[in-house]
């Protein structure tokens, strides 16, 4: 799978019109919150939480990463 920060920029600014800006995180100090599970034991590592409101919206954004084999977490 492909995750160059050019990808990430190219995905992101691909689905600010579908998302807008408060379907979309990018600020290190929020994004922390989604990466530990609920007994904080795993930490993981992302640039980008997406947060799409509807069905319509899902389906936009596993379109939008399917494209550049970006990896998928649906959590």
């Amino acid at each position: 799978m492909t995750s160059t920060p050019n990808a990430i920029d190219r995905l992101r600014d691909a689905l600010v019109p579908v998302l807008g800006d408060h379907g979309i995180v990018t600020a290190a100090d929020a994004i922390g919150r989604y990466c530990v599970d609920f007994w904080h034991q795993h930490r993981g590592h992302t640039n980008l939480v997406l947060r799409p409101a509807t069905t319509g919206e899902v389906a936009a954004v596993v379109r939008a990463e399917v494209r550049p084999r970006l990896s998928l977490d649906p959590n």
